[in-house]
C-alpha cells in the first residue's frame, strides 16, 4: 500500500506556488515599467565640454564684432571655467576686420549661463572693452533717464520764465 499525505498538504503546496508566482510577476512588472531604475536617483546634469563652450561663446562674440563674417577663431580657447550652477566663462581671441578693414586680433571673455537647453549671455568683453554688461547697461539707462528728467525740469522752468516775461510785456 502506498502512503499518501493528507490532502491539505497538496493544497498548501499549490497555494504557496501560486503566491510565489504572483509575487515574482508583480516585482517583474514593477521593474519592467520603471525602466529598471530606481525613481530616487537624481537626474544627470548635462555639462558641456570645452569645445561646445567655445563654439557657443563664439556665437555671442560674433554679435559684438564690426565684421562678423571675417572672424577667425582658434580651435581651442585659452581657458574655460564653470561655477557649478550653470555659469560658464570662456577666454579666447578672434582675428577679424575692424571698421577700417584691417585684420586685428582681440582677446575676449564671455560669461554665459546654461538654463535647460538655453544659453544666456551674462557679460562680454572684446579687446578689453565691455560689449555687453547688463549691470552697466542698467546704470547707463538710469543715468540717461535722470538726465532726461533734469532736461525736462529745466525746459519747464524756462517755459515758465518765458510766459512770465510775456505777461510783463503786455
Amino acid at each position: 500500500m502506498e502512503k499518501r499525505g493528507p490532502p491539505e498538504s497538496k493544497v498548501g503546496n499549490v497555494i504557496a506556488t501560486m503566491l510565489f508566482v504572483v509575487i515574482v510577476a508583480t516585482f517583474s512588472y514593477m521593474f519592467f515599467f520603471s525602466g529598471g531604475s530606481s525613481s530616487s536617483q537624481t537626474p544627470t546634469v548635462y555639462t558641456p565640454d570645452e569645445i561646445e563652450l567655445h563654439i557657443q561663446a563664439q556665437e555671442f562674440v560674433k554679435q559684438g564684432l564690426k565684421a562678423p563674417s571675417t572672424a577667425k577663431f582658434p580651435v581651442l580657447p585659452y581657458d574655460t571655467s564653470a561655477d557649478g550652477n550653470g555659469l560658464y566663462k570662456v577666454d579666447s581671441y578672434v582675428d577679424s576686420q575692424n571698421s577700417f578693414g584691417a585684420m586685428i586680433r582681440s582677446d575676449w571673455t564671455v560669461l554665459m549661463r546654461l538654463s535647460g537647453e538655453t544659453w544666456t549671455l551674462e557679460r562680454m568683453a572684446i579687446g578689453g572693452k565691455a560689449v555687453y554688461d547688463p549691470v552697466q547697461a542698467q546704470k547707463n539707462l538710469e543715468k540717461q533717464q535722470a538726465t532726461q528728467a533734469e532736461i525736462d525740469r529745466l525746459t519747464s522752468e524756462i517755459d515758465q520764465q518765458l510766459e512770465y516775461g510775456r505777461s510783463l510785456a503786455q
